[in-house]
């Protein structure tokens, strides 16, 4: 008989955050090999998660009342399904979960997708967990608190993406110019990244010899207007060819990585520009510009997750930009740098490469004694009240 395992996060319907596409592609591909569902809490189904061919609904957790009630949803849902392991993407749901009668005899998995680790000496208690970054693998690996827990570094968490069509968006390719592309939301959380490539062009352009046009698209919906505007101001007064795209269109942003031939990224969306083989650039909290992610710098990026964390140490500056301006300007060097790209994703972030360790993870977690630790009790609480009343 498979082994079943129940997939869920905390999700509002409209809501589309990694996580969610995180959770929806190691579901998928554990689904090859053992029974799967995937099932969201929040206020309505999740517009992510029901791409999936296991996604099952989801359990409203929008008060109280429907909190008390969450074990009646579940059963509605699971139906005859009795998942052997629980594995959740968030906070909230573990809490919920770990505290569902419906759930009394399953063991869980905790995947914490990225950030920073918890400035806290003690924070929540997993019995498995499954980490995506380093950073998190090793604060995780040094708290005593943890000395018993089953914890796994797996980074990979992306499917290799198919190059879309451009004809329907109505965009042609110019082979006479090079294109870099950064999708994200207009705001405060990319304000300084979008800068920082405006700024990288910029001296490109005026600091070197380019033989080719430089555009910079620029994808995501306007979170800010005011923000909007200064990046627009800037562009103009160093003018950088900028083209935006901010419609409808930006829900499948993805879709316009086959225009662009380097990518300024961060977490998975720079992971799904690398399995397209288009180079890509990384903020670095010691440089003014962004990074081109080579052989060299790769474990460095890993580190933090491809954040705006990121940190090389005794970096050469100058180096770096010769580095970008001989992708640009050498057809040989660009595209030893694109196969260099595609060899790092197969080996490094491809979710096909993690059978064997989603096996063995699994096998362990089954095999463990499951514990409770009174002060997850107390983070639910915590958790409820954010949620329905902050």
């Amino acid at each position: 008989m498979k082994m079943k395992i129940l997939f869920v996060t905390y999700a509002s319907a409209n809501g589309r955050g990694g996580h969610l596409h995180s959770m929806l592609h190691i579901s998928d591909f554990i689904s090859g090999f053992y029974d799967t569902k995937v099932l969201s809490l929040g206020n309505g189904d999740s517009c992510v998660l029901k791409a999936s061919k296991n996604y099952i609904g989801s359990c409203i957790v929008s008060d109280v009342k429907s909190i008390v009630k969450l074990d009646n949803q579940l059963s509605q849902k699971l139906e005859s399904f009795l998942p052997d392991i629980i594995h959740c993407f968030d906070e909230y749901a573990f809490f919920l979960c770990i505290h569902s009668k419906k759930f009394r005899s399953a063991k869980f998995v905790f995947t914490k997708c990225g950030g920073p680790s918890s400035p806290n000496n003690y924070w929540f208690y997993a019995d498995n967990i499954v980490l995506f970054s380093a950073e998190n693998y090793k604060w995780y690996q040094n708290k005593k608190q943890y000395k018993k827990a089953n914890i796994q570094l797996i980074p990979n968490r992306v499917n290799e993406l198919m190059i879309g069509d451009l004809l329907p968006h109505g965009i042609k390719r110019n082979e006479n110019t090079f294109y870099f592309m950064r999708i994200g939301r207009i705001g405060i959380n990319y304000k300084s990244s979008i800068l920082s490539l405006l700024g990288l062009v910029d001296t490109l352009q005026n600091a070197f010899s380019i033989q080719r046009k430089l555009v910079v698209y620029i994808i995501g919906v306007i979170e800010n207007d005011i923000i909007f505007q200064e990046i627009k101001e800037v562009a103009s007064e160093r003018r950088v060819n900028v083209c935006f795209i901010t419609d409808e269109r930006t829900i499948h942003a993805s879709q316009f990585l086959s225009l662009a031939d380097c990518v300024l990224g961060t977490g998975r969306g720079l992971m799904e520009a690398m399995s397209l083989k288009i180079p890509v650039l990384t903020p670095v909290v010691n440089n003014q510009f962004p990074v081109l992610v080579t052989n060299s710098n790769f474990n460095d990026f890993l580190e933090s997750n491809f954040s705006p964390r990121n940190y090389i140490s005794n970096i050469n500056k100058e180096e770096e930009l010769h580095r970008i301006k001989e992708m640009i300007n050498n057809e040989q060097s660009f595209n030893t740098i694109k196969n260099e790209t595609y060899t790092l994703f197969k080996s490094r972030l491809s979710i096909d490469s993690t059978e064997d360790k989603y096996k063995r993870l699994y096998a362990d977690t089954l095999s463990r004694k499951k514990t409770y630790h009174l002060i997850n009790s107390i983070y639910l609480i915590k958790y409820i009240i954010q949620h329905l009343w902050m």
